[in-house]
């Protein structure tokens, strides 16, 4: 991960943050948040915090589940209450349905 500082017509300090992804995991996220901001930005965080193997197993009960984009991110902000150990737990319960 690298982050990029820019200045925004010399007024604000605007800081971007880079995560260097496995193009598999990448292709996943892209595929199952459908453009939804909400979800993708739900996977940067797994991603940022979780082990990898940990990663792929939730994106694959994701990818064998009906959950998408905006549905993931319902599933993170209201269901999970935007706690990561609650989302994974969700998630996993998924795969035993």
């Amino acid at each position: 991960m690298f982050r990029l500082k820019l200045k925004n017509k010399g007024k604000k300090l605007v800081t971007i943050t880079f995560i260097r992804m496995d193009p598999v995991v990448l292709q996943k996220i892209i595929s199952l948040s459908g453009g939804n901001p909400g979800a993708i930005t739900v996977f940067a965080e797994i991603y940022k915090t979780q082990p990898l193997e940990l990663v792929k197993k939730l994106l694959g009960v994701l990818e064998n589940s009906t959950l998408r984009g905006p549905d993931i991110w319902v599933l993170w902000k209201n269901t999970s209450n935007k706690d990561i150990s609650l989302f994974i737990t969700n998630v996993l319960a998924l795969e035993n349905k």
